[in-house]
């Protein structure tokens, strides 16, 4: 485990953010029994995802009505058509990036069944316990603008780990692009960046991960965001 995660921290901090947008669409046309339905659970019926993730794929952007984004309580009408883009497991992409670079795919374990950063950390930490697996150091991989609040969930649910968070080293303008050649608005994405700023605060006096500071001018450029429309 630690030879995969010593070469993993070489392999994700040079990823493009491809890695983390791979697509599966479904498209389809609402009929009668769902005119009036809110677009949320319209999705939740179609995927079988959770509400929370509903709402996620709405605010990414990899939900479209008519061709056109949607807020999660839009109401179906007749003959809507809905796109939804569901993105492959990040766990999944990661396996193959690993085994291309030379990791043996029976050195690789996958959780795939997480749908927040919470549940990856308890459905990970459970998987080493009950296989027994040795890990005296762990690697998080995730978007840059998340790496704060992995660094603070790990510090509520996982305190006596010794980790280390990467990302894939990426300016913004070249993310909002990379993002637009993919089917996402720069609305879409700018909003999630947003949305993950104020988690940092707000999940801290949820309990959800540690305090951390936030400078004023940080605050003062959110704050611009959100009357800008980013929200």
């Amino acid at each position: 485990m630690q030879a995969v995660t010593k070469m993993s921290k070489d392999i994700f901090a040079d990823l493009d953010t491809d890695v983390l947008e791979s697509d599966r669409t479904s498209v389809f046309e609402v009929g009668e029994e769902y005119v009036g339905e809110r677009i949320d659970r319209f999705i939740v019926d179609k995927t079988e995802l959770s509400r929370s993730s509903a709402a996620k794929l709405l605010e990414s952007g990899n939900v479209t009505v008519n061709g056109k984004n949607v807020a999660k309580n839009y109401k179906l009408r007749a003959l809507d058509t809905v796109e939804i883009v569901l993105p492959e497991p990040e766990a999944v992409r990661f396996a193959k990036v690993a085994m291309e670079c030379g990791v043996p795919e029976e050195d690789i374990i996958l959780e795939d069944k997480s749908t927040n950063t919470k549940e990856n950390i308890d459905f990970m930490r459970e998987i080493f316990e009950k296989q027994g697996i040795p890990h005296d150091h762990v690697l998080g991989v995730h978007q840059p603008f998340m790496e704060r609040r992995i660094v603070a969930a790990m510090g509520v649910y996982w305190p006596e780990q010794s980790f280390t968070v990467t990302s894939p080293q990426v300016t913004i303008p070249y993310y909002l692009e990379r993002a637009k050649q993919q089917g996402i608005t720069e609305n879409a994405s700018v909003s999630v960046i947003v949305g993950d700023f104020q988690r940092i605060e707000l999940y801290a006096r949820l309990g959800y991960q540690l305090p951390q500071h936030i400078p004023e001018e940080a605050w003062e450029a959110f704050r611009k965001l959100v009357e800008m429309g980013f929200d």
